[in-house]
């Protein structure tokens, strides 16, 4: 599906952007520049530096100004969801939102208007593991706003580590700040990424702060080549990454390929049933992969060590269709492991047959071979 992503420069859109280029393409990124420093919708510190980030990126730019006055914004929200449309084409966004129901409510409307599909792949997401993540997978992320007691000017310009994550759970424990800062304590902006073609310097900037409220700006920078001593890996070690895996495509021995049983990509079933499978194989520190059944092939399923058929919402029995199409399954050596809905997939493969029951949850089963 082609898709615009809304562009702030900070780590959830940089991050939510990093997992819908895994499955989709991104056709373009939106940023909202708002006037309003306080704005209720918006990311502020140093939003111009997006312009920046989308050439690291090499993906085009489509920015929209705005007043920022509460909810008039969202007309210039809408503005540039239709300029992204008439430009490149979308069929939907990306968001990062995790939390706030006030930011994600808005923009679903907004996309239900236009009849596009909305896609919020952090939605949920534990906050300590999403900043965990955000280091694993070694994106550059710098405080660039306080908001919150008892943060002080020391925090800006500070980069994302594992002390900090430590000091953020404690400040949770303590004052009820979220690690994220879903609730507006902290902005962040990325400088790099291993999917940026070129790294953010910053040449020229300074920081105000004064009661636990303030931003850095960064007056001048520029963008540097990656050469290999910054970072670029070799090839045959990229296979060591989880995010290198997954986006690739390519399974690679030793790993899982998660197979999306749900009718349609990236559907809300997705968050339900396989969403939760790759966090467990992400915890236990397993390499992966995904795709929808839609684009199950046999060279992914060759490539994999072990293969696991999602489950899907009740009503999705699409997959029952496609028994004869996937008949070359039964000669793969590849461990194949089906829950619920992929269970069934797998017996009506080997020809079984299959009977509605009215019970739902934990039953009793007989077995007859």
């Amino acid at each position: 599906m082609k898709l615009g992503v809304l562009f702030s420069g900070g780590k959830d859109s940089v991050y939510a952007l990093r997992k819908a280029m895994i499955i989709h393409e991104i056709a373009c990124l939106i940023t909202i520049e708002s006037k309003n420093k306080e704005s209720y919708m918006f990311h502020t510190p140093n939003i111009g530096i997006t312009s920046l980030q989308a050439e690291a990126l090499g993906i085009p730019l489509v920015k929209v100004e705005t007043e920022g006055e509460k909810e008039h914004e969202l007309i210039d929200l809408k503005r540039a969801l239709i300029l992204a449309v008439e430009e490149y084409e979308i069929e939907g966004i990306v968001t990062g939102a995790i939390e706030s129901v006030y930011q994600g409510t808005r923009v679903q409307k907004i996309c239900h208007e236009l009849g596009l599909w909305c896609f919020n792949p952090l939605w949920k997401k534990d906050q300590i593991d999403l900043l965990n993540e955000l280091i694993d997978q070694r994106i550059e992320v710098v405080i660039s706003g306080i908001f919150a007691y008892p943060l002080t000017e020391s925090w800006l310009g500070r980069s994302l580590d594992h002390e900090m994550i430590k000091e953020l759970i404690l400040l949770n424990k303590t004052y009820d700040i979220q690690p994220s800062g879903e609730g507006g304590e902290l902005e962040t902006t990325v400088l790099d990424a291993p999917f940026f073609h070129r790294r953010i310097v910053i040449d020229e900037f300074d920081s105000h702060a004064r009661h636990n409220a303030g931003v850095i700006h960064f007056r001048k920078s520029h963008l540097e080549s990656k050469g290999r001593a910054e970072g670029i890996v070799d090839e045959e070690k990229k296979i060591e990454s989880i995010s290198e895996v997954h986006s690739s495509g390519e399974v690679g021995k030793g790993s899982v390929l998660v197979v999306d049983m749900n009718s349609e990509p990236g559907s809300l079933g997705w968050y339900e049933f396989v969403l939760p499978i790759i966090r467990i194989l992400e915890g236990a520190g397993h390499h992966y992969s995904e795709c929808n059944i839609s684009s199950l092939t046999p060279l992914r399923v060759e490539q994999a060590d072990k293969v696991i058929l999602s489950s899907t919402p009740l009503k999705d029995e699409s997959f029952h269709s496609l028994i004869d199409q996937y008949a070359w399954l039964k000669e793969s050596s590849t461990p194949i492991f089906g829950i619920c809905a992929g269970m069934q997939f797998l017996a009506l493969l080997y020809g079984s047959q299959l009977m509605r029951s009215l019970e739902i949850g934990m039953t009793e089963i007989e077995t007859t071979i």
